[in-house]
C-alpha cells in the first residue's frame, strides 16, 4: 500500500508531524526517527523497512566509526578522575598574572583538548563546559 502525493505535500506533512512531536516534548532523535519510519512505510509500503536496515548496515561498515569508542573512553578518562578540571585550574593559575589571564587560560585549555580530540568545535564545546563553572 503506497500513496501518491506531490513532493511538496509530503515535505509539509513530514515537517508538520516533526514539529508537532517536538512541541509535545519528544526527543529530537525520537521525533526524526518516528517521522522517517512512518513516512517510509506510508510511501514505500513494506519496502520502507528495508531502507532503514540497509542504511544501518552501511553506517556500521563506515570505517571512521571505529574511533568513536576511543573518543568516549578519552572523555571518560578526562572527566571522571578530574583531569580536565585540574588542567583548567593549571591554565588559570599559570595565566593569572597576565591581563585577561582567565580568557587566555580557557583558550589554551580548548587548544589542548582540541589537539587531543582532533575536532576544534568539539574541543571548544568541551572546554567551555569545563570552564563555565
Amino acid at each position: 500500500m503506497s500513496f501518491h502525493m506531490s513532493y511538496e505535500l509530503i515535505a509539509i506533512l513530514m515537517f508538520s508531524t516533526m514539529m508537532v512531536l517536538l512541541i509535545t516534548g519528544q526527543r529530537v532523535y525520537g521525533a526524526i526517527g518516528f517521522v522517517a519510519v512512518l513516512f517510509s512505510l506510508l510511501l514505500w509500503g513494506d519496502g520502507g523497512s528495508e531502507i532503514a536496515f540497509s542504511a544501518g548496515i552501511k553506517l556500521m561498515k563506515w570505517y571512521p566509526l571505529l574511533t568513536l569508542p576511543m573518543f568516549i573512553f578519552m572523555g571518560y578518562m578526562l572527566s571522571e578522575p578530574g583531569i580536565a578540571n585540574d588542567l583548567c585550574r593549571m591554565f588559570h593559575i599559570l595565566m593569572r598574572p597576565v591581563n585577561g589571564g582567565l580568557a587566555i587560560g580557557t583558550i589554551l585549555l580548548m587548544v589542548v583538548i582540541s589537539a587531543m580530540n582532533g575536532l576544534s568545535v568539539a574541543g571548544m564545546a568541551i572546554g567551555a563546559s569545563i570552564a563555565l563553572p
